[in-house]
C-alpha cells in the first residue's frame, strides 16, 4: 500500500506493464479512494495493522478491498485487529459543538452551527440529507430536511452552517430538538453520530427550542433596536456634558500665588484708597510718663513702644 500512496498523490503513476498515467493528487475531495491487501496470508495482518492505518491516512483510504482478510472468522483471533482497522478508516464524524438560537418564529429560518472534527481517513462522498425534527415526548412532531453534500466533509476539523426551515403549522410551545443524517433511499437516520445521547432510531437529542409567533419575534426585535438606540442617545449626552464641563473648567481663570489682597482693586468705590491705610496707633499707657513729641517742629516720627515683662523698661524704636 505504500507504494499505492505514493503513485496516488505523484505528479505520474506506472502500473505493473509500465504503463504511465496522470494522476489527480486532490483526488479525495470529490472521490473515495479503494486498496487491497495484496497478501493472501494474514497472519501478518495484526503486526502491520498501525502501519496501514498510517499508509490509509496519506491516501484517504475509505474502505479496503476486494483483497482483504474477509474469510476470517467473525470473533476469532484476528477480530480486535480488524476491528481497530475498521474503525480507522473511512469517515468518523465526532460533534465538538453545536450552536443555535433558543428562539425560532413559524415559517422562519432556523440556523444550526456544527463544530465538527472528522477523525476518520476519508470524506463521505454522498449527498444526504440532514433532518430537523421537533419532538414532544419523544414523538416526532414536525420535520425539516435539508440535504447537504459530505463530500466536502474532510478529515479534520469542520465548521459548518445549516439552515432549516421551522414549519409554518408549528405549534408555538418549547420543543426538544433532534437531528439525523437520513438515508435517501428511505427516509430513515442512515448514519450514527459519534456522541452520547442519541436514540436507536440514530436521532440525537441537541437541546430546546421555542417557536414563537412571527409578530412576537418582530415585537421583540423593535423593543430591542429601541432599547439600543435609547442608550446610545443618553451615552451621547454625557459624553458632551462631560466635555463641556472641561471646557468651562479650562476657560476658569485661577488667582494665582503671588496674588494677595494688598495689591487688588477694591471693588467699592467709597472704600478706594482707604483699604491700605495704615491704622492709627493707640497710646499705650503705663505708669512710666512718655515724653512728648514736638510738633512745633514738624516732627512726624513714628514710635513703637515695646514694654518688656522682665525688666518693665520701655524702649523707643524710632
Amino acid at each position: 500500500m505504500n507504494s499505492f500512496a505514493k503513485a496516488v498523490t505523484g505528479p505520474t503513476y506506472i502500473d505493473e506493464i509500465g504503463q504511465s498515467f496522470s494522476t489527480n493528487p486532490t483526488f479525495y475531495k470529490t472521490a473515495p479512494c479503494s486498496a487491497s491487501y495484496m497478501s493472501t496470508d494474514y497472519s501478518n495482518f495484526a503486526n502491520l495493522s498501525a502501519t496501514l492505518i498510517s499508509q490509509a491516512k496519506k491516501i484517504y483510504l475509505a474502505f479496503l478491498g476486494p483483497n482483504c482478510p474477509a474469510d476470517q472468522v467473525y470473533d476469532g483471533p484476528m477480530q480486535p485487529t480488524l476491528n481497530t482497522f475498521v474503525n480507522s478508516i473511512g469517515y468518523r464524524f465526532v460533534i465538538i459543538r453545536i450552536s443555535y438560537a433558543n428562539e425560532a418564529a413559524q415559517g422562519g429560518d432556523f440556523d444550526v452551527n456544527f463544530d465538527v472534527v472528522n477523525t476518520g481517513t476519508s470524506g463521505c462522498y454522498l449527498k444526504w440529507p440532514f433532518e430537523l425534527s421537533l419532538s414532544i415526548f419523544g414523538a416526532v412532531n414536525y420535520t425539516s430536511l435539508v440535504y447537504e453534500d459530505l463530500g466536502g466533509w474532510l478529515p479534520g476539523g469542520i465548521k459548518k452552517t445549516i439552515t432549516f426551515t421551522i414549519p409554518e403549522n408549528a405549534e408555538t410551545r418549547k420543543y426538544d430538538v433532534w437531528l439525523a443524517i437520513l438515508d435517501p433511499s428511505d427516509n430513515t437516520p442512515g448514519m450514527q453520530v459519534a456522541k452520547d445521547g442519541a436514540r436507536k432510531d440514530g436521532r440525537l437529542c441537541i437541546g430546546k427550542l421555542t417557536i414563537v409567533s412571527p409578530g412576537f419575534k418582530l415585537i421583540i426585535i423593535i423593543s430591542i433596536t429601541v432599547g439600543i438606540c435609547v442608550f446610545s442617545a443618553i451615552l451621547i449626552i454625557i459624553i458632551y456634558c462631560i466635555g463641556k464641563e472641561r471646557n468651562i473648567k479650562q476657560d476658569t481663570q485661577t488667582v494665582t500665588p503671588s496674588e494677595t489682597r494688598s495689591n487688588r482693586e477694591p471693588t467699592n468705590p467709597e472704600t478706594k484708597g482707604k483699604q491700605n491705610s495704615p491704622k492709627p496707633i493707640t497710646p499705650v499707657k503705663d505708669s512710666n510718663t512718655l515724653p512728648e513729641l514736638n510738633t512745633d517742629s514738624g516732627e512726624t516720627r513714628s514710635r513703637i513702644v515695646v514694654k518688656s515683662r522682665a525688666t518693665k523698661n520701655i524702649q523707643f524704636i524710632n
